[in-house]
């Protein structure tokens, strides 16, 4: 039976222009590092990269991008079972996935990555959000 943890760690969505995405190998590690550092982000540190990627594996990550992708690789980044999920108020819909494939850092461009949250869960009963950044 598979982990809860692991139903989470690849999941994507991909609203109206973005792409989000909760595998940690598609955060681009220096960048996020750098944005980490900077001066408007005075809360957070950046770290050694190893050490970051330590943190990401062990927490659940949100990745925001720009959807700058064509159709067709923005489905093979989420090929796995499709669901709808409706917001009647908003009328907007989201298209959540599972996807076991690898890392797609070549797929998505440094550039188009544009926002970040990670919460210290236990995948259960608790979750801690922290470092949220959206440019």
């Amino acid at each position: 039976m598979p982990s809860i943890a692991s139903g989470f760690k690849r999941r994507t969505w991909h609203p109206d222009g973005y792409f989000v995405s909760t595998n940690h190998q598609n955060i681009p590690l220096q960048i996020l590092n750098d944005v980490l550092a900077s001066p408007p982000i005075y809360w957070a540190k950046g770290l050694p990269l190893d050490m970051l990627e330590e943190t990401l594996q062990q927490s659940l990550c949100f990745g925001l991008f720009r959807n700058d992708l064509n159709v067709k690789e923005t489905q093979r980044l989420s090929n796995a079972e499709n669901f709808q999920q409706s917001d009647d108020e908003e009328n907007l819909s989201l298209h959540a996935n599972t996807t076991d494939e690898p890392s797609s850092r070549s797929v998505l461009t440094e550039k188009s990555f544009i926002g970040f949250a990670r919460c210290i869960t236990d995948f259960t009963t608790f979750s801690y959000l922290k470092h949220v950044w959206v440019d």
